[in-house]
């Protein structure tokens, strides 16, 4: 059998369905899905060749990958981990320490768990603010929140 490795060059990977789940699949991990038989060689470069082996330029898998709405969409997915990174754990209310997240619209009265609902708070002010709107209260968001980048949140 008839080993394969490429130093560089990436790989379109296509789903069962034909969608693209990445542009530059690594060529060491695309080799790997044809041996073990998970992926299939849509295209190759006949020009590039080892022995029995084309290199790949398009392999689509054998079956279907489901793929949450978040990781095909670039949306990072809400924690409080990921709201403290994006706001430095500072309280969008006072600027002090944040230890905790709030719904700036409360769950109660139709808030949801997104990005451009949560932020971080110290826990006085999140208290303060209670189930209550920030009309109904003397607090101001210093900053509006935001569906940060994925590469903010490591």
């Amino acid at each position: 059998m008839t080993t394969m490795t490429v130093n560089s060059g990436g790989i379109q990977l296509l789903n069962a369905s034909y969608e693209v789940l990445s542009e530059n699949y690594p060529p060491n991990k695309a080799a790997r899905l044809l041996v073990l038989g998970k992926a299939t060689l849509e295209e190759g470069d006949a020009t590039r060749s080892f022995g029995q082996w084309i290199y790949p330029k398009v392999l689509k898998l054998v079956k279907f990958v489901k793929l949450p709405y978040d990781l095909m969409h670039g949306v990072p997915r809400v924690s409080k981990r990921q709201v403290l990174i994006r706001d430095n754990r500072k309280c969008a209310y006072c600027g002090q320490f944040a230890d905790t997240i709030d719904h700036v619209h409360p769950r109660s009265k139709g808030g949801g768990n997104t990005w451009d609902n949560l932020v971080a708070a110290c826990r006085s002010c999140n208290h303060k603010k209670g189930n209550k709107l920030l009309s109904e209260t003397n607090l101001v968001l210093q900053f509006e929140p935001y569906v940060p980048a994925r590469t903010q949140l490591k």
